[in-house]
């Protein structure tokens, strides 16, 4: 990785045949251009500089700080990098802008630079092993441990402004279509449901709002700063949640003491790769008759992910692409008898709308 500076042919010799300039004399210099806000000059002239007198790290450190003060912040940071490559704020930001440019050379590199730089760390990890799946083509099948957690408890307190933001609508789709479900007489409306990935409780609380449904809700999250606030969520003097329980999905599903009627899972399941245990965990906790409501990140068609006996993939962004035909395929492995999976969008990003899937799966009334 090479810093970018700039060089030109004509430019004056940085330290005189002489000796008459010091190299305190020309970083003075330096300091009086980018004072004067002709800081690309400083730029130039201090990268001339660190050319010439390779040995001395402070004129590189100058460089770093006067491209990011123009700027030109993934210039610095390659050369923050270069200084030291267990700068692991530097690799971070690197592999913040590849994502947002869709670089994937950049991504693999900045990605795995923080990595070292940053052992142990599971946010880290977790981008590290999306670009090895970029690198070497192993499938990346799930989070890795506590990367969830972290995000969203650093994330709790502006979840909810952070989401109206994109045009959230998950909350809506969910109670529309248990709303659906009572009305053809296909859910009680006192029926017991869980609402996996639940966040701060918009799904609970729209679902006690916008629908007859009043039976026993609980939240299930990964994450306690979520959960306390969904934990305090209320509606009409009650709370939203009736329960709530820290746990993987999974854990909690193969936990429960007594059946569910439902399962709801709001862009939860954009947080999980293999879906196949939690479908087939899904299966064991739901009540025969059962109903899984959820919503997903669509694989695009075409997709190499597709192809493959995966159908899923790992996505810059951390969350996870699903291919329709895979998720209906693989519920009805699960032991569902009616899969409905239709492309929705309940977000949008980059004002544009992500591309998404809402499922409907139903459990069998009887064993076949």
């Amino acid at each position: 990785m090479t810093a970018t500076t700039t060089t030109r042919a004509t430019a004056t010799p940085v330290v005189a045949a002489d000796g008459r300039r010091t190299l305190r004399s020309w970083h003075d210099e330096v300091r009086a251009l980018h004072a004067a806000g002709r800081t690309g000059e400083a730029i130039d002239l201090l990268g001339r500089l660190t050319e010439a007198v390779p040995s001395e790290p402070r004129l590189r450190h100058g460089l770093v700080a006067l491209l990011r003060a123009d700027g030109r912040a993934v210039d610095a940071d390659r050369l923050a990098v270069e200084l030291d490559p267990n700068d692991a704020g530097a690799w971070c930001r690197l592999s913040r802008h590849a994502r947002c440019t869709q670089d994937l050379d950049l991504f693999v590199e900045a990605s795995l630079g923080w990595e070292a730089a940053r052992p142990g760390d599971p946010t880290v990890a977790h981008f590290a092993a999306i670009a090895r799946q970029i690198r070497d083509g192993h499938t990346h099948a799930r989070p890795e441990a506590g990367y969830i957690a972290e995000l969203f408890d650093h994330y709790a307190d502006r979840f909810e402004g952070h989401l109206a933001k994109l045009g959230y609508r998950g909350p809506d789709v969910m109670a529309d279509l248990v709303a659906d479900l009572i009305g053809d007489g296909e859910l009680r409306a006192d029926s017991t449901l869980a609402d996996l990935g639940c966040g701060t409780g918009l799904v609970g609380d729209r679902l006690r709002d916008a629908t007859p449904w009043n039976g026993h809700l609980t939240g299930v999250d990964l994450s306690p700063r979520m959960l306390d606030h969904a934990a305090a969520r209320t509606f009409d003097s009650r709370p939203v949640y009736d329960a709530v329980a820290e746990a993987d999905f999974v854990d909690y599903l193969d936990t429960v003491p007594t059946g569910l009627d439902a399962v709801v899972a709001a862009d939860a399941f954009i947080y999980v790769g293999d879906l196949r245990p939690v479908f087939a965990a899904t299966a064991r906790a739901l009540r025969p008759g059962g109903w899984l409501v959820a919503t997903l990140e669509r694989l695009a068609p075409g997709d190499t992910a597709a192809t493959t006996a995966n159908g899923f993939r790992a996505d810059l962004s951390g969350r996870y692409l699903h291919d329709d035909d895979w998720v209906e395929r693989e519920l009805l492995t699960a032991g569902f008898d009616v899969v409905v999976v239709e492309p929705m969008s309940v977000r949008r990003e980059g004002h544009r709308p992500t591309p998404g899937s809402v499922v409907v799966a139903h459990l069998p009334r009887h064993a076949p």
